[in-house]
């Protein structure tokens, strides 16, 4: 009994001599490995890209008044005086030889005050870029004239990563574009005509912590000469950028020129007869690679003898160009050509052909297809409708006249004949014939 009291106790003694283990947590830990992409700002062009009319010269045809996206705040000082005077009843009574009284009950003023004021009035206004330029159906643009383009930018570290955003020529920023905030509303659908996708992601609502609406406005610089490549290009942060998809090729400040070729030479005329001059040519010799059309148009002057020899045609010492007067007075409209020998005649006319059209078919011809030449020295807008070359469609047609556009290179081909009064003694030599083309 003692011996196994002993060896139990042992046993006791050798299990109290382990170490004590307990239950307790055990793990470890580790970090992540990534490195955000800087992403490259995309620029999309909307569907609002027009191109602007200067402010000085404004062609045949106006476009519609082009607005800029951003407003302005207008505002115009008030200022006045005003009286006010509180009113009050008055009775006046009398009468006349002891009879009855009469009485009468009116308004008077009582108190009269005056004060003045000053306030401002500040409302939204608009700010007017000019008139789409319609009629330019090729690349080139003078100075004044304007390109504008709204654009879509995106970044996706964050918008303000996009430091600027600008339409460069040949790769120089010309302007910087203007931000539109509050163009679109956080969440609004993107319109399809953006076309916004990255790859095949496709870019469905307006998110303006990732994106912007801008407006670019170029205008055409007098320095500006030749052709480049012009579009709009966001820049960020870092110096990655971008430019959208729509690169446009224009030729800026084209040279715009004609030439005559040939010369009005009628030889030697006997008064009362009807001579034909030599043809001429009249050819569009602007910037080579340009694509100007240019819209004709004719004028001229009387013509004296600078001999002072005691010249007379008819009732003076001058050769009249034509006749643009009737009853009423100037009457330049539909006027037919009447080449004559009396003074109240049309003495100079001329025929025009290019390609398919001709003066033939010209409403102001007369039976050889000959019309008359309006009076001018300098260009004029009634011309539109006065001094086409050519108007086979007659002169309030509403578009270009067929034949009547020169592109680069192309020739009018022109016959003048001149009818010579008699009596008629002079060289009369000393005035113009203009040829004039603005380019559409």
């Amino acid at each position: 009994m003692k011996g196994i009291l002993a060896g139990l106790l042992l046993a006791v003694l050798v299990l109290a001599s382990l170490p004590l283990i307990a239950a307790n947590d055990a793990g470890d830990s580790t970090g992540i490995d990534f490195e955000t992409e800087q992403f490259v700002p995309r620029v999309w062009m909307c569907d609002h890209r027009s191109v602007i009319d200067d402010s000085i010269e404004t062609g045949r045809v106006d476009g519609d008044e082009i607005f800029s996206e951003k407003i302005e705040q207008c505002s115009i000082a008030l200022e006045g005086c005003v009286t006010e005077c509180e009113s009050g009843a008055v009775s006046w009574c009398y009468s006349f030889d002891g009879g009855p009284s009469e009485c009468w009950e009116f308004q008077q003023p009582l108190e009269c005050r005056s004060f003045c004021f000053e306030v401002t009035k500040t409302w939204d206004c608009d700010i007017l870029k000019g008139y789409e330029l319609i009629e330019r159906v090729e690349n080139y643009a003078f100075a004044g004239e304007k390109v504008e383009w709204i654009v879509l930018v995106m970044d996706k570290n964050k918008i303000e990563e996009v430091v600027e955003v600008v339409a460069t020529v040949g790769g120089d920023t010309q302007v910087e574009c203007v931000r539109l905030n509050g163009f679109a509303s956080p969440g609004e659908q993107l319109k399809d005509y953006c076309n916004a996708r990255i790859d095949e992601e496709e870019l469905e609502a307006f998110d303006d912590q990732t994106m912007a609406f801008y407006e670019c406005t170029l205008t055409v610089e007098p320095t500006m000469f030749g052709e480049d490549w012009v579009t709009v290009e966001a820049v960020d942060i870092t110096g990655l950028s971008d430019t959208m998809d729509e690169n446009e090729y224009w030729f800026f400040n084209p040279m715009v020129e004609i030439d005559i070729l040939g010369n009005v030479n009628f030889g030697v005329v006997r008064p009362g007869t009807i001579a034909y001059a030599d043809t001429i040519r009249v050819e569009n010799v602007a910037s080579p690679g340009s694509g100007v059309l240019l819209d004709m148009f004719i004028s001229g002057t009387d013509f004296y003898d600078p001999s002072n020899s005691g010249a007379r045609c008819v009732i003076t010492n001058r050769l009249k160009l034509g006749n643009n007067y009737d009853a009423s007075g100037l009457n330049w409209n539909n006027n037919k050509c009447k080449i004559g020998f009396k003074d109240t005649d049309d003495h100079l006319c001329y025929y025009a052909s290019n390609g398919a059209y001709s003066t033939e078919t010209d409403p102001r011809a007369d039976a050889e297809g000959y019309v008359p030449i309006v009076y001018g020295d300098s260009f004029d807008t009634d011309f539109y409708n006065d001094a086409e070359v050519m108007q086979p469609l007659g002169p309030y047609y509403p578009g270009y006249q067929p034949g009547n556009i020169l592109t680069p290179g192309a020739e009018i081909a022109v016959t003048f004949k001149l009818g010579l009064p008699e009596p008629c003694t002079g060289d009369f030599t000393d005035g113009e014939l203009y040829f004039w083309a603005e380019a559409i």
